[in-house]
């Protein structure tokens, strides 16, 4: 029987926002002491990983306490055992908390719908939370399927500081947004659990295929209504409580992924199908409700790269619409370019990340552009990485990241792995 073995990161964080005329510190950049113990053998596998993330936002005025000093929050990340040739050759049983790697594309994954996205950091795009899940898979050779079963729900993480949302849409002429009051309604566990979903993975023709489809909760929030309340001696001020909750849906999938002259090439599709929805708008100067949700519409991204001889790295994607987005009238085209070089035999890395998006939806106007550009610097010695990643944002007219215009950043951090 193989041994278990220790692993882990110690990754150590600081960022800035480069605001005009200041730089603010990024709050939401955590520290992270990341650490598992693993055993794979013929019989079973198990994992079980921790992570402890650090703020630098303690309460200065009391530093008696460990809380005082630093804002943290210890993790059961994961936790999960598998039996394989249960309960015949070729099938294996996983119970626990644990990540589904679906998807064939770079970053961006339409398809991957059963592990919520962690955007506590809100440049980390692609991070995802583990979920709990039953998940019994048969395979042999180059064919698998995967049926999962979901019986709890796991809600998207977004950061405690940083507006990753934008209100700027609710807005009243000549009066003042004092507060935002967001209550969101988690929904009630069920016997017969909170999700299915189920996978088929095969090669044809030397292209990886795969379908999938999931039933139940989004774990993204949709707003189901705003009111808004007048304050102020001149009732010139007004605060808004926004009610949100997570609907049901149905996501049919599609991925492939094969190579040609080198050139890796892949597509990915999401089919949503979600309960329809309404939107309660409730000010002084209207009551509306609108349908917001409802009616399928697919999401989907196609991709290349391709990787040179000397080192020489080029990743181009097209997508139409991100991960977090919701609603057929609120996607919008994003082309994203990466392109990445080693120097002095590896020791150091430089890469150019530029998303360029357009709008063309019908809900926030036409004819707009956003861009997202990363650069990204970092040495490497051996287990330990020193990286410096400078990101700018330019928006133009009302598209999705307007108000993350005003927050280009710069963060350097070191990262030791073992």
């Amino acid at each position: 029987m193989a041994e278990p073995y220790f692993g882990g990161e110690f990754k150590f964080s600081k960022a800035w926002y480069m605001k005009p005329g200041k730089w603010e510190i990024a709050r939401d950049k955590y520290h992270l002491f990341d650490l598992y113990l693993k055993n794979e053998s013929a019989r079973l596998d198990f994992k079980a990983r921790v992570q402890t993330r650090f703020w630098d936002t303690g309460n200065s005025s009391d530093l008696s306490s460990m809380a005082g000093i630093f804002n943290y929050e210890i993790i059961p990340w994961e936790i999960w055992a598998q039996v394989n040739d249960l309960p015949l050759k070729n099938f294996s049983l996983k119970i626990g908390k644990q990540y589904f790697e679906w998807g064939t594309a770079d970053g961006l994954h339409p398809t991957s719908v059963l592990n919520p996205d962690d955007y506590t950091d809100p440049f980390a795009m692609n991070e995802k939370i583990p979920v709990n899940a039953v998940n019994l898979n048969y395979f042999i050779s180059s064919f698998k399927v995967f049926l999962i079963w979901l019986p709890s729900f796991t809600p998207v993480k977004l950061p405690k500081y940083f507006p990753f949302l934008d209100h700027t849409s609710y807005q009243l002429p000549g009066i003042e947004l004092v507060q935002i009051q967001e209550n969101t309604t988690i929904p009630k566990e069920q016997s017969q659990g909170m999700g299915w979903a189920f996978k088929c993975l095969f090669t044809l023709l030397s292209i990886d295929l795969s379908c999938g489809y999931f039933q139940g909760y989004d774990y993204m929030p949709s707003i189901k209504s705003v009111n808004y309340t007048l304050t102020g001696n001149m009732l010139d001020q007004f605060n808004l409580d926004i009610e949100m909750s997570f609907p049901k849906m149905k996501v049919y999938t599609m991925d492939l992924a094969t190579s040609l002259h080198g050139f890796g090439l892949w597509t990915e599709v999401g089919i949503y199908d979600h309960d329809k929805t309404t939107l309660l708008i409730n000010s002084p100067l209207r009551t509306e409700v609108t349908g917001i949700l409802g009616g399928p519409y697919a999401s989907y991204v196609i991709g290349t790269d391709y990787s040179f001889s000397g080192g020489f790295y080029f990743n181009l994607q097209y997508a139409y619409g991100l991960p977090y987005v919701r609603g057929k009238d609120y996607l919008e085209d994003y082309f994203i370019l990466s392109l990445k070089d080693d120097f002095f035999s590896g020791l150091l890395e430089i890469e150019i990340a530029n998303m360029l998006g357009f709008n063309r939806s019908r809900a926030l106007g036409k004819n707009n552009e956003m861009l997202l550009s990363q650069h990204i610097r970092s040495l490497y010695f051996d287990d330990i990485i020193l990286g410096i990643i400078f990101s700018e944002i330019t928006a133009y007219g009302n598209v999705l990241f307007k108000n993350w215009e005003d927050y280009d950043s710069l963060e350097l951090y070191i990262s030791y792995t073992f």
